[in-house]
């Protein structure tokens, strides 16, 4: 069973994890007006000040509630993980909802960019669940340090997604968004990662020509140049800069410096003592002596080629280990 965060009423489990309490979020979240309109309203249009407050109230009882669920050790974390990696639907509920602070942290980072914070913290819950299904402990890593990759990375395909969206009427606008929002969230369950135009009608229930005529109205910003206008004055469609970002950040962007360090010190631990010292002497790790093959072999009594073979085995063991992470090999020297 799962607690509606916003309503801490106790629900039934639905057949999608997606399609739990964090919906229900959003759906109160709109109900208040606190969507795409607010932020993309023309010049002299205002939200009125009862909705703000409402607004700050949902998050006040929406941050509340996310503090009532217990962090997990990493003894725990990886118990708990394996079994959700295995179908279990508890663990993969206690997984979610121990990491409902990490989402909303990171989510705040992404203020002031074009979505309400909600909805940032809800795509970056769809980040934390694909991460969950994705992740493996027996790696000897924190499921956190994992997950902020894909949370990270739904917030910012939901803000590029959302810059590409022409000035047109709050009306039109809040319905194309309302599109894209379903799309991502059928593109998480699917497993292809395909979403039709009937299956965003149904989900939706509109008519499937409206729905392809307003995401080719969506698609069209991606081709046209910035501030290109279409009427005869400025009061008609403007459209908004949307340069596609081509070198944005991989995953090793995202992981900083003393991250970077717990993952080898991690890597590290978990290794066999004679691969320990093989590590050590070979790379000076901890400041030790850096030896030859020969000298490496004769301290741990090995064969120098025995030694070369479980150098070769540790380098291949870091290399997925740092593609699990989605860095680059001739990137990895960072580590």
């Amino acid at each position: 069973m799962v607690k509606n965060t916003v309503s801490g009423k106790t629900e039934a489990p639905k057949s999608e994890i997606q399609d739990s309490e964090f919906a229900e979020i959003l759906k109160n979240a709109d109900a208040i007006g606190a969507d795409l309109d607010e932020e993309l309203t023309e010049p002299g249009e205002t939200m009125a000040k009862s909705s703000e407050s409402d607004k700050d109230d949902l998050l006040a009882t929406y941050f509340n509630s996310i503090r009532k669920y217990p962090l997990v050790t990493q003894e725990e974390e990886a118990e708990i993980s394996k079994k959700a990696r295995a179908g279990d639907k508890a663990a993969t509920d206690t997984m979610i909802t121990s990491n409902l602070r990490l989402v909303a942290k990171i989510a705040r980072d992404y203020r002031n960019r074009g979505l309400p914070l909600l909805d940032l913290i809800e795509e970056g819950n769809l980040g934390l669940i694909h991460a969950v299904k994705k992740f493996e402990p027996e790696r000897g890593f924190r499921f956190s340090t994992y997950a902020t990759w894909w949370i990270r990375q739904r917030i910012e395909q939901a803000i590029m997604s959302q810059s590409r969206i022409v000035r047109l009427p709050v009306h039109v606008i809040k319905e194309i968004n309302v599109l894209l929002k379903t799309k991502r969230q059928l593109s998480a369950k699917s497993d292809s990662g395909e979403v039709g135009i009937n299956e965003i009608a149904k989900a939706t229930n509109k008519d499937p020509d409206h729905v392809r005529d307003l995401l080719a109205l969506f698609n069209s910003s991606n081709q046209i140049g910035t501030s290109a206008k279409i009427g005869k004055d400025d009061k008609d469609v403007q459209l908004l800069d949307n340069i596609p970002d081509n070198d944005s950040d991989s995953p090793a962007d995202y992981i900083d410096r003393d991250e970077l360090e717990k993952i080898i010190k991690n890597w590290f631990e978990m290794l066999p003592p004679k691969e320990q010292n093989v590590v050590l002497h070979r790379f000076g790790l901890n400041d030790a002596d850096i030896l030859t093959l020969e000298e490496v072999g004769e301290k741990i009594n090995l064969t120098r080629e025995r030694v070369r073979q479980i150098q070769n085995e540790i380098l291949k063991k870091l290399r997925a280990v740092v593609a699990s992470y989605g860095i680059e090999p001739e990137k990895s020297s960072r580590l």
